[in-house]
């Protein structure tokens, strides 16, 4: 998670430990709620780009990455009202 938070960091022009921490852990609990319900796929909507991209790279190129879909909040809601 370090290389991440350094990613982030450069991305967001900011010093590491003044990015705003996300819990990793949701990716697993996304897992967990996609393997115990009925549902093909299911979605994160995040208010928080930072975290937005960690969890895209947590689920990156593992066999989850096409059923769990993370959202930005704004950009749901711009997508809903049109």
């Amino acid at each position: 998670m370090d290389r991440v938070q350094q990613r982030l960091s450069k991305i967001e022009q900011v010093p590491p430990d003044e990015l705003r921490k996300t819990d990793a852990g949701l990716a697993g609990t996304a897992i967990m709620v996609l393997a115990s319900t009925e549902h093909d796929d299911i979605g994160i909507v995040m208010d928080d780009r930072n975290a937005e991209e960690t969890i895209r790279i947590v689920l990156s190129n593992t066999y989850y990455e096409e059923y769990i879909r993370v959202f930005g909040i704004w950009d749901l809601i711009e997508s809903i009202e049109q």
